[in-house]
């Protein structure tokens, strides 16, 4: 008679103990196989993020020593060079003949030299296959701008009514801080409409990022007599650093900036993946502890209740040892029976899980395939496994003496 024999015959014996131990082991499985399954999520999201950006960019100030647009265009491995200008902030005030006036507090208006940049614009094309423009047409001239739909959208200004929008005029002014009063000190005509995707690539904003962090879209063209700050760099894909250290070489490190619209959220997910992971190593010992107690009791509270069971294999021959093993055996069968079932439910419950953790960590999170959860519960079966088959040792031998 072998140990999966008399198994089979404790798990028929004693189907409530079954039961229970199975809900049990199913009630940890599932907590460990979800954060699993997070975790391996959270790492090839992060592998994502340290992915080179086509919007990554070195900025060079337009005060370095010899620096200018055709000398930095020239050099190698750059692709393509735009002027950067600051940015201008205050309180902006829309007035339309048609919609009335809106009145919005920290206006943002980012000056490039030619309007909406050309390269955000082909990077936004390729990727959507549609114009960024939604409505009207791009900035050609000084005194024009375009306006983002996230703007109009929180007046509650939609698809239908851009066309309302074009024409109107935006005011910006800043509030004096002895007066508390505000001062015009700048006005655009509306000319066009941008899409809200736009933003994300440009700045390199996810969905889920508060946009307040950056303000409303607006872009216009920054007037010839306004000197830029520096130069904005583009490099070839995969060239970003080489460019990057040849420029620092040449003109200084000092008045030379790598931008990488990925690494403040990379940054950031790394914090929390960091923070997740110990919650996740601290629960994984919790509860194999856990599983190492359940087995332990589970093997001494019933030990009275299989001593005539364990007196009759003894009559048939069967050696301690056999009876020890179809105890562990027995175990192991309920916990991997539960852990294909917290894989199951882990697989089903993923999306609803991501969703939550998406508006959390504010960066989409990677699925991860059934087969990637299935290698996810193999790996805690086998941890677990462990704990389980210790338990049943332990518990055998502090009653085996009533036991066996």
């Amino acid at each position: 008679m072998t140990a999966l024999y008399f198994a089979e015959k404790q798990l028929k014996r004693y189907p409530l103990r079954s039961l229970a131990y199975f809900l049990a082991c199913f009630f940890f499985a599932v907590i460990l196989v979800m954060f699993g399954t997070v975790t391996v999520s959270m790492q090839r999201t992060l592998d994502a993020l340290a992915v080179e950006n086509e919007m990554d960019h070195v900025v060079v100030s337009a005060y370095a020593d010899g620096v200018t647009k055709e000398a930095l265009a020239s050099e190698k491995y750059v692709e393509h060079v735009e002027k950067d200008y600051m940015m201008e902030s205050g309180i902006g005030r829309l007035r339309s003949q048609l919609l009335g006036e809106t009145c919005t507090y920290g206006v943002n208006v980012f000056c490039y030299e030619n309007g909406v940049p050309s390269r955000a614009v082909e990077i936004f094309e390729n990727k959507y296959g549609r114009s960024p423009i939604v409505c009207g047409r791009n900035v050609v001239s000084d005194g024009e701008i375009v306006l983002g739909e996230r703007y109009l959208k929180s007046w509650g200004i939609y698809k239908d009514d851009y066309p309302k929008v074009i024409g109107a005029t935006l005011v910006t002014s800043y509030r004096s801080y002895w007066t508390n009063e505000d001062t015009d000190d700048g006005e655009w005509t509306v000319v066009g409409v941008c899409d809200a995707l736009f933003d994300d690539v440009l700045f390199g904003v996810t969905e889920y990022e508060n946009i307040e962090n950056y303000g409303w879209l607006m872009i216009a063209r920054a007037p010839a007599e306004k000197p830029a700050l520096g130069y904005r760099v583009y490099a070839e894909k995969g060239m970003l650093g080489s460019v990057s250290r040849s420029l620092a070489k040449k003109y200084g490190e000092d008045v030379v900036t790598e931008k990488r619209h990925s690494a403040e959220a990379q940054q950031e997910f790394s914090e929390y993946i960091a923070f997740f992971d110990r919650i996740f190593l601290f629960l994984l010992v919790l509860l194999c502890f856990a599983f190492l107690g359940v087995t332990v009791f589970a093997v001494v509270f019933y030990t009275s209740k299989q001593s005539e069971f364990h007196t009759v294999a003894a009559a048939f021959g069967a050696r301690r040892w056999k009876l020890v093993l179809s105890q562990a055996v027995c175990y192991l069968a309920l916990l991997l029976l539960a852990v294909l079932f917290s894989i199951l439910v882990s697989a089903l419950l993923q999306s609803a899980v991501f969703n939550v953790l998406n508006g959390y960590f504010s960066v989409v999170l990677f699925s991860v395939s059934v087969g990637g959860v299935f290698a996810v519960g193999g790996v805690l079966f086998a941890a677990l496994a462990l704990c389980v088959s210790a338990g049943v040792l332990f518990g055998t031998l502090a009653v085996k003496k009533r036991n066996l």
